[in-house]
């Protein structure tokens, strides 16, 4: 069994409880949410590193010509609607293409010049939001997305810069 919580201050009020991998949440915060999982021993330590849904899913008796016939067209630029920044941690979520089966999420620190450079994060998400936690404080971060298949990747989108704050 597992159960979706909202978290406010040191309450967790159960958003969802279900024995799937799944639970349908509207007006979703990911700093306010937390995820358990419980048996007959006991509930798990709430986990607030969420991913999003499998969006991945197929018929397993579609042909494989049929199937990848699909993803051979280009795949659209996905729309960052939010980036959101929350002490150490980033939040971006977009628009789902379609025939895309998962999502490339590149994060770059921006540097000062005197700086070597470090190298970008980059994260293969299934679903339409990511979470990055463990930033610098007070840097500067720009996002940039590109949807995926098994075939084609879409161009990345434009990047979105914010800065995160100070250490908690």
């Amino acid at each position: 069994m597992f159960g979706t919580k909202m978290i406010t201050g040191e309450d967790r009020v159960e958003l969802c409880s279900t024995t799937g991998l799944s639970c349908q949440l509207t007006n979703f915060d990911p700093d306010a949410t937390g995820v358990t999982a419980r048996n007959e021993e006991g509930e798990s330590i709430l986990n607030q590193n969420i991913t999003g849904p499998a969006v991945a899913r197929r018929r397993r008796d579609l042909q494989d010509s049929a199937r990848y016939a699909s993803l051979d067209k280009d795949l659209k630029i996905p729309k960052v609607l939010n980036v959101k920044v929350s002490g150490l941690s980033l939040y971006v979520n977009w628009t789902s293409m379609m025939d895309a089966t998962e999502y490339k999420v590149v994060i770059e620190e921006q540097q000062k010049d005197q700086q070597a450079n470090q190298q970008p994060r980059v994260r293969i998400v299934q679903g339409n939001f990511y979470k990055e936690n463990d930033l610098k404080p007070r840097t500067n971060y720009c996002i940039r997305l590109a949807a995926k298949n098994t075939v084609n990747q879409s161009e990345y989108s434009k990047p979105i810069c914010r800065t995160t704050g100070v250490s908690s």
